[in-house]
């Protein structure tokens, strides 16, 4: 690969001679490399590395990003050259760009430079590409403007789907500081402007404000998600093939272990529709789709962290002060860590969720509180159904809230 990005094409002969291996060695290598490549919507073909010019690029950023270490990438990536051009973008467009935006754009610049080179006498195929967003948006004609000017130096002929490529890639691999008033505005306003990142945009807003209709989120919670769905979005839109950082056996372990089940209803759901509304091949849906449930999972989680659903529990147990704050200690020495709970003396004039007690005793000023009684001093036996009776109780307080209307 590293071969092909340098030199855009090998001679079949004269790379037998180089890595001494046989013809045939050399026959399944580059199948084995092509069966990595299908993702990707690339090939190896006559000696030379074929597919959508943005494909190419994109492929060579994850194999970087994801492949090599940050401070190995950061010395070889961190120029002159690569750090003026990123001063004069921001101060172009007054972007605020993060650190590693930074190295990500040098080392997107690295590539694009060496693409260009080994593509000047050749054709790129730039058919994938969203053409009418230069007619839909400013930003990208001044964005071509400024692209045309900078790369003029090193002769290249820059033309408007290089621009488009570069736009793609500024947008949906998390170059910008999101923190930032202006591009939290840039990119709130450009994800209106490509039908389809604004058809999924749209749709995951709907299924959200359905699933979460009783509650308003603060407007901070509600623009941080907007811009990471809107980043994600584009990506899955025109990049094929990501990076699998989640690990898929880690990522289905997890998976397992979530009781609310609803939660995995809907993030399935978010997956089926974007792959309605995106032109996926069965072979991109497979290879993305556990990528994609596990992005929608991640900012779910964030949303329904935002709730901060507690389980109010009681312990009104007949002991002396001192013991009773014993055993509550042993008492959330056990109890699961995976539900959120306070833990509290009972006191009969507030509400609970739960009351846990030693007497079988009645509660009348409870509305709704759901009563443990410890069978025994011997709370090890006791333990294990403590924390199912925990879990149903969650569960259900969770599935209250989210039917509520």
């Amino acid at each position: 690969f590293l071969y092909l990005l340098e030199n855009g094409s090998f001679d079949r002969q004269k790379l037998v001679m180089e890595l001494n291996i046989s013809s045939a060695t050399l026959s399944r290598r580059v199948k084995h490399l092509n069966d990595s490549l299908n993702e990707f919507h690339l090939k190896i073909k006559s000696g030379r590395l074929t597919g959508p010019e943005s494909q190419i690029c994109y492929f060579y950023f994850q194999l970087f990003w994801f492949g090599r270490p940050y401070l190995e990438n950061k010395k070889e990536y961190s120029d002159l050259s690569g750090n003026t051009f990123l001063d004069l973008l921001q101060k172009e467009f007054s972007f605020t760009i993060t650190e590693e935006g930074r190295l990500k754009f040098e080392i997107w610049l690295s590539i694009m430079k060496k693409r260009m080179r080994c593509t000047k006498k050749s054709k790129p195929d730039y058919s994938n590409l969203p053409v009418g967003l230069f007619q839909t948006t400013q930003f990208l004609l001044d964005l071509h403007t400024f692209l045309t000017r900078y790369f003029f130096q090193y002769a290249f002929p820059w033309n408007q789907n290089e621009t488009l490529v570069f736009y793609l890639f500024m947008i949906s691999n998390f170059t910008l500081d999101t923190h930032n008033s202006h591009v939290q505005e840039f990119l709130i306003s450009e994800k209106y402007k490509d039908d389809v990142v604004a058809q999924l945009n749209r749709t995951f807003k709907q299924s959200i404000e359905e699933y979460f209709s009783f509650y308003v989120f603060p407007e901070e919670i509600s623009q941080k998600i907007a811009l990471t769905v809107m980043q994600n979005h584009a990506h899955f839109a025109y990049f094929r093939g990501w990076m699998n950082i989640f690990g898929q056996e880690g990522l289905k372990q997890r998976l397992t272990e979530v009781e609310d089940k609803q939660f995995l209803v809907l993030c399935e759901r978010l997956v089926r529709q974007t792959f309605a509304i995106v032109d996926f091949t069965e072979v991109d849906e497979e290879n993305a789709r556990f990528e994609l449930f596990a992005r929608y999972a991640s900012i779910l989680r964030t949303l329904i962290k935002q709730l901060e659903l507690r389980l109010q529990i009681a312990y009104d147990l007949p002991y002396e002060r001192l013991m009773a704050d014993i055993v509550k200690e042993i008492i959330q020495e056990q109890l699961l860590n995976t539900i959120k709970y306070d833990l509290v003396e009972y006191e009969k004039e507030k509400q609970y969720d739960i009351i846990l007690t030693s007497q079988l005793k009645e509660y009348p000023s409870q509305k709704s509180a759901k009563v443990f009684v410890f069978t025994s001093n011997e709370y090890n036996y006791d333990f294990p159904y403590l924390n199912q009776f925990l879990k149903e109780c969650y569960l259900e307080k969770l599935n209250l809230r989210m039917n509520k209307t």
